[in-house]
């Protein structure tokens, strides 16, 4: 054993090391009074200095335990943490102090074939920064004293832990980092994260999400801690171990806190705790191991015992390539390729996004990168560089929006290396920085590259050197080369590089130009064989810049194509813009190859050619007479072939007369997606494609399934079904569930994205026959592999039936029954019945099943679990809509007036047309139904437009005829006064203080300076009631999702318009003119546990709304809020 730093980490992969337990817990158990804190009551971290025996004997008692490693008491010495007891100035001292009595304790016990070490101990603080509490360079500011005082006290390697915000461990380990190279010393670090009973952590990443954006950082391992009990992170401990090139840290809860007798107690017998822990250790394997609240001295000594003979887990040898946002992962790798990164957030590209910035307009800028979400893109390209904009302080604001409200990984677009740093502060996920480049010799590239290994992002690095843009193949790799050598010179790895070698358009005419194609085709190739484990990147459309929208798409096409098969792993791409090349006459296809490779086959150039071909030719409009001519079976191909479905209905209609619903499912559409299944398969089709075929499958189904009818018999079995993790892909689920229920069986259809711990809960509460696993992408048929093992591990034995584009039989064989030996496969929708068949039916099915046995010779083979292009993803609960508030919050001191009334006031009979007064039809038609464009012409808005109307009186109807809307609202005038950044609220007909609400700095900061003067805010609570909830409910059931989709958004909007209502009224009341309206859970009052207060002073229960434990409210269409005066 050894005991320099580069021991530790050999240490740790030889055996499994033992980290000690709860600081707190101990202390607790001390009986400690505030005097014994000198003055600063709940410091612990001063009692290193007050009382540094009693930190010095905990410390023992977990060294004779059996603890290798213990941490030091500085979980809250950060100085922004320190500040609120008035300890800033002592950060360094008190986090010196804490490594010295750890070290003194550790020295007591070690010996050369035992090493102890002693870990600096890092806290999160109550301030997040992806919330704008409190900024990154903050943080890193208050890390930085508590890292060199740590290292000046000897600490051997440092733990960041109990994270809740990505960005806020990054601010921590680039301040070790800083302080290590201050002192050229080596040390390792730990970066841990705490997830709640979702899987999630604070902010929303999931485990995938938050390994993403942390592997890449200079961490020596990657793990868990506090959270819950060992039991509780199956899941998310199961991923890191078969996905983390890290080494995996594991020190969760002694279970659950309970409260006995006025005590806070775990629910943990040391015991029990060992041997959840020994379970993890036997399956997936640990390497460091300890426990947080709750745990003893007798947790860790069993623990110790537990693991002694157990080997370390080998962390996997290379790290797969991703990028993240601050929810989901993505690996850059996809199957098929490419990794589509959105082009229109880009100012250069997209005038509309152009027009948006230049005007401030945030919201249209966000409009923009949540319509390429929706579309399917994988990451967007973000570019703010804007002639007259500061591109720095742009990217400053929009970036801090952009965090928690995008789904997608982000590419910064910039080759200002202040402007990406700026950017990267405010991103949590991985980023890739696009981009670098040798047109100054390589000085900025290697300031990039710098940045890029600092926040843990990918680069994408452009083959441009002194002589400018690289033109033919040589030059091209001889440019990329140079960058390689110097992005492994600032520490990045091979996989962190995208290589972009430059896209000329070849619509000019320009002779240098013809050949520009074919040697960044050949560079493709070429840098594959170099870098095997680097990538490479297009813009694809710059190829035809110049020609007709028609030549620009055919080209762009078969152009994406083309790269593919050279190697191409992500394109920057408008997906569009492009089209499957089946569906690209074949000469067409030959004319465009021609012009790519520069051969001329005719007699004229190849350009000429294709400018010819399309001064005779419109691709994509066929005329309506030759479609009649088509037989409808051929039509209804076609139509899920194409994406198209336009006179779909007429379509089935017209088969109707031949065939019957049953029929047509199983022989014309099931064959048809069958195709686009292969082509997908083949990489010949580019995920949206599949989505828009998809979309085609669903309409069809949702249109045939009221004629399929529904099997009486209620105790056929049940199924609960789910898309996996980090997938939104779910068509094909919808069908399996469309057929089981035409046949009499249950479904529990739980969606998509779901965690195994969220099946595992359904299935305790439902108990069914058999679980269901649907999933699109490659990535999903690993995350099945570890559902199985999760499941076995929670003691699940029912049969799982797993099906998707990505399975096949052989890998479920060979793989996943060795795991879960009651796995069953499923190639498509029809042989998922015949599964459930079989399990609860030994006996021949009768003749009289809705869906026909298929035929043994015809192989219907559904490839493709289909889905909506647009997923519908309810707002969250009890969460009002973005307000749109002014730029700068700043508020006139508002004179003191009297009070219309003191306490609060309900209003139930509010006439329902009042409602439509406010509102905003523009909001619901364009962002909440998405059936209006903006970017649509005038005659092409209008027809949208009158569309969106006639479903708005449908609904509208539905509504007043079934009575399904009881707005309700209660609200109250009080008196208030700020104090810091709380707000008082005073106790009405008293001046005493009622109960503080907590805001952030950005508001207090805008009221005026000094100002302690009372003020009059009110509290409001407005509500739909219930029967709109269940009648969306009752639309899901029926299979009918349109209406449910729709009938959500009408209700969300409506909930905003009866919150503007209610704010009117109050106005009136007051004699207010300019107000402003903030609800809790967003950036300016985050704390959504706020609506317990709330709740306390209005009494909603009266109105019949309640809140849950997670503070969200019931009925969900309801809203609450404090509304201001700005004078």
């Amino acid at each position: 054993m050894k005991q320099n730093p580069e021991g530790f980490l050999e240490n740790s992969r030889q055996r499994i090391l033992i980290m000690d337990g709860g600081m707190g817990s101990q202390l607790f158990a001390v009986g400690l009074k505030d005097e014994d804190y000198g003055g600063h009551p709940g410091c612990h971290e001063f009692l290193c200095l007050s009382r540094p025996e009693v930190i010095l004997n905990i410390h023992k008692d977990y060294l004779a335990a059996g603890a290798q490693i213990i941490e030091t008491d500085s979980f809250g010495g950060a100085r922004h943490i320190l500040a609120e007891h008035g300890l800033a100035e002592k950060c360094f001292e008190l986090n010196r102090e804490a490594a010295q009595l750890a070290k003194q304790a550790a020295g007591e016990f070690s010996k050369s074939d035992d090493p102890r070490c002693v870990a600096g101990s890092l806290g999160p603080g109550s301030r997040l920064p992806g919330l704008g509490q409190i900024s990154f360079d903050e943080l890193v500011q208050s890390y930085l004293p508590q890292a060199q005082g740590l290292l000046a006290g000897g600490a051997d390697c440092f733990i960041v832990e109990t994270c809740q915000d990505l960005l806020q461990l990054k601010a921590a380990v680039i301040a070790i980092d800083r302080t290590l190279k201050e002192q050229d010393q080596f040390r390792p670090i730990i970066g841990s994260v705490t997830i709640n009973q979702s899987g999630r952590i604070l902010l929303g990443s999931d485990i995938a999400a938050a390994l993403a954006a942390l592997e890449p950082l200079p961490l020596a391992a990657i793990g868990i801690n506090c959270s819950l009990g060992p039991k509780g992170l199956t899941e998310a401990v199961y991923y890191l171990a078969r996905h983390s090139s890290k080494l995996l840290f594991l020190m969760p809860n002694a279970g659950l806190p309970k409260l006995v007798d006025g005590r806070t107690v775990y629910d943990l017998a040391p015991k029990d705790f060992a041997g959840q822990m020994k379970n993890f250790a036997s399956a997936v394997g640990l390497n460091i191991a300890g426990g947080c609240c709750g745990t003893t001295p007798g947790h860790i000594r069993e623990l110790a015992l537990a693991l002694k003979d157990i080997p370390a887990r080998k962390p996997l040898e290379t790290r797969t390539a991703r990028i993240s946002s601050l929810y989901q992962a993505q690996d850059i790798k996809t199957e098929p390729k490419p990794l589509i990164i959105g082009e229109r957030t880009n100012v250069t590209g997209s005038k509309l996004f152009r027009e948006c910035l230049q005007k401030d307009d945030y919201e249209g800028m966000m409009k923009a990168a949540l319509e390429q979400q929706a579309e399917q893109s994988h990451a967007i390209d973000l570019s703010l560089a804007a002639a007259g904009r500061p591109e720095v302080l742009d990217y400053q604001v929009f970036c801090s929006r952009l965090n928690t409200r995008l789904q997608l990984p982000v590419m910064i677009d910039s080759t200002s290396p202040q402007a990406v740093e700026e950017a990267l502060k405010r991103l949590a996920g991985r980023c890739l920085v696009n981009s670098v480049n040798l047109e100054d010799g390589g000085k900025r590239a290697r300031e990039t590259f710098e940045l890029c290994r600092q926040y843990g992002a990918a680069v994408v690095c452009l083959t441009i050197d002194e002589q400018g843009m690289a033109s033919t193949a040589d030059r091209k790799i001889a440019a990329a080369q140079r960058l390689y050598q110097m992005a492994i010179e600032c520490g990045l790895s091979e996989q962190d590089l995208l290589f972009d070698f430059l896209t000329f358009s070849l619509g000019s005419g320009d002779e240098s130009l013809k050949p520009s194609a074919k040697e960044t085709l050949d560079a493709i190739t070429k840098i594959k064989s170099l870098f095997p484990s680097s990538h490479t990147i297009l813009g694809i459309s710059n190829v035809s810049y110049g020609l007709s929208p028609q030549a620009r798409k055919s080209l762009n096409s078969v152009f994406l194509r083309r790269a593919i098969e050279k190697g191409l792993d992500a394109a920057i791409m408008h997906a569009g813009r492009i089209m499957p090349l089946h569906l690209i006459p074949p000469q067409l296809v030959k004319l465009c190859d021609d012009l790519l490779l520069n051969r001329q086959s005719g007699s004229k150039p190849p350009l000429e050619s294709l400018l010819a071909f399309f001064s005779h030719h419109k691709i994509g409009e066929e005329s309506v007479a030759h479609q009649n001519f088509v037989p409808p079976a051929q039509r209804l191909e076609q139509h899920v072939l194409s994406g198209d479905s336009q006179g779909l209905e007429q379509t089935l209609k017209a088969l109707l007369k031949e065939e019957t619903p049953l029929y047509i499912i199983r022989e014309d559409l099931l064959p048809a997606m069958d195709k686009v299944g292969k082509l997908f398969g083949q990489g010949k089709l580019q995920l949206p494609f599949v989505l828009r075929s998809a979309e085609v499958m669903r309409s069809a189904s949702d249109f045939l399934k009221p004629m399929l009818g529904k099997k009486k018999n209620e105790a056929r079995g049940s199924i609960v079904l789910a898309t996996v993790r980090g997938d939104i892909h779910d068509i094909g689920k919808n069908l399996v569930a469309m057929i089981l229920e035409a046949n009499g069986f249950k479904v529990i259809n739980l969606g998509v994205k779901q965690s195994a711990e969220q099946i595992i809960n359904a299935v305790k509460e439902h108990q069914p026959t058999a679980v269901g696993l649907s999933g699109l992408l490659v990535e999903s048929v690993k995350a099945m592999t570890e559902y199985l093992e999760v499941f076995k591990a929670q003691g699940l034995s029912l049969p799982v039936i797993c099906g998707g584009a990505a399975l096949s039989s052989d890998y479920l064989e060979k793989t996943m029954r060795p795991l879960y030996p009651a796995v069953h496969y499923a190639k498509d929708a029809m042989d998922g019945f015949k599964v459930m068949q079989q399990l609860t039916t030994p006996a021949k099915p009768s003749e009289t099943e809705a869906i026909p046995q298929p035929v043994e010779n015809n192989k219907l083979t559904l490839k493709i679990p289909l889905q909506p292009t647009k997923p519908f993803k309810p707002a969250s609960p009890g969460k009002e809509a973005p307000f749109k508030r002014p730029r700068e919050l700043s508020v006139k001191r508002p004179a003191k007036q009297k009070l219309p009334f003191e306490g609060s006031k309900i209003e139930k009979k509010i006439p329902l047309h009042l409602l439509l007064d406010h509102l905003n039809r523009r909001a619901l038609y364009q962002s909440r139904w998405q059936m209006v464009s903006g970017k649509a012409d005038k005659t092409k808005a209008e027809r949208q437009t009158s569309s969106a109307e006639t479903a708005f009186n449908e609904l509208w109807e539905m509504a007043i005829k079934k009575d399904i809307l009881r707005p309700k609202t209660v609200y109250g005038f009080y008196r208030a006064r700020w104090k810091g950044s709380q707000l008082v609220i005073l106790k009405p007909k008293s001046k005493k203080e009622w109960m503080t609400l907590t805001f952030s700095d950005k508001i207090r900061d805008s009221w005026p300076s000094g100002s302690q003067e009372e003020l009059t805010v009110v509290l409001q609570l407005v509500t739909l009631g219930k029967k709109v909830s269940k009648r969306c409910r009752k639309f899901n059931q029926d299979g009918k999702v349109q209406k449910e989709f729709l009938l959500h958004g009408l209700a969300a909007e409506l909930t905003e318009a009866l919150a503007k209502w209610s704010n009117a009224k109050v106005n009136k009341l007051a004699g207010w003119k300019n107000t402003i309206r903030l609800s809790p859970g967003y950036p300016v009052w985050p704390k959504l546990s706020q609506q317990e207060k709330i709740f306390s002073v209005l009494k909603p229960k009266r109105i019949k709304v309640a809140l849950s434990e997670s503070h969200q409210m019931d009925p969900e269409f309801s809203t609450s809020a404090i509304i201001f005066n700005k004078g």
